[in-house]
């Protein structure tokens, strides 16, 4: 091929330090919509951002000039920065080290862009724990169950 193609769906989950519920419900859609200018200004393309007061679910299209790596922690570190810059909540905000980061065809991206804007009612049903669990579960991730919470070094 005389040009590079490519077309990389990445459904990217990280949550607040401890998976503490502290980004307030009222500023949600402004860190979202934060955290898909970051998405853009690193060069990708955000397709769906939501979640629910202590964690945050990117559905992105990927421009693998970047390595992943890098992407989530500049995303992070800038969002981060923001929401106390913002003063969102009334002490130094923090996301937790770890993240999720999941391959989707793109016959499926309709279906994580829902699974994305419905946040809050499926949270009704099932913990963020139980979620991620799930979620690598379903991708035959292996996991020690105790880092689900909890940092490695704690």
């Amino acid at each position: 091929m005389a040009n590079t193609y490519t077309k990389i769906y990445l459904h990217i989950i990280f949550a607040v330090k401890n998976r503490n519920a502290l980004l307030p419900a009222i500023y949600l859609p402004k860190i979202h919509a934060y955290i898909g200018g970051i998405i853009r200004k690193l060069g990708h393309v955000p397709v769906s951002i939501g979640g629910t007061e202590n964690h945050v679910h990117c559905l992105i299209l990927y421009n693998p000039n970047q390595p992943i790596p890098d992407m989530v922690r500049d995303l992070k570190s800038a969002s981060s920065a923001h929401i106390n810059q913002e003063r969102y909540i009334p002490f130094r905000f923090e996301w937790q080290r770890g993240y999720g980061c999941f391959s989707i065809s793109h016959s499926h991206v309709d279906s994580v862009t829902n699974y994305i804007r419905n946040q809050f009612e499926h949270h009704k049903n099932i913990s963020l724990e139980d979620e991620i669990q799930k979620i690598l579960t379903k991708y035959n991730v292996e996991y020690d169950p105790k880092y689900i919470i909890k940092e490695p070094d704690e």
